[in-house]
């Protein structure tokens, strides 16, 4: 499953005091949401069905651009929408874009809180526990 989160500026995180790293939170709701809508017509009781998972099933992918791109989105979103406001940048005539710093990074992560055993419990699912942990 697929689950865009979506775009935060440094200004939309808060930064951790204990070891410096950005969080962001989203709400529980959505994850089950987006679970029940990429499952499909698997959500009915099926004995034969079984989804396994185990302690570090969800790999986060995070980009990060640099400023100048970031402005760059913006400005092409003030040109679609109007009413944004002007920019100091403007999408180019037959250009590619802008030259920027981006870096992406993918790292495995555990499921949080209550998350493991709710799956458990949703027999119409099949999750089924494979780690160690639990």
């Amino acid at each position: 499953m697929r689950w865009y989160i979506g775009t935060y500026e440094d200004y939309d995180l808060s930064i951790s005091t204990n070891n410096g790293f950005y969080v962001f939170y989203y709400w529980p709701r959505t994850f089950y949401e987006e679970l029940e809508k990429f499952i499909g017509d698997d959500t009915v009781a099926n004995d034969s069905l079984k989804r396994f998972f185990g302690d570090y099933p969800v790999d986060v992918i995070i980009t990060a651009g640099g400023d100048k791109l970031n402005q760059y989105v913006h400005a092409s979103e003030a040109l679609l929408e109007p009413g944004l406001g002007e920019s100091d940048l403007s999408p180019m005539n037959g250009g590619y874009g802008v030259f920027s710093s981006r870096f992406t990074v993918s790292h495995a992560v555990g499921l949080g809180g209550e998350t493991v055993p709710d799956l458990l419990a949703e027999d119409k699912w099949g999750f089924k526990f494979i780690g160690g942990k639990n």
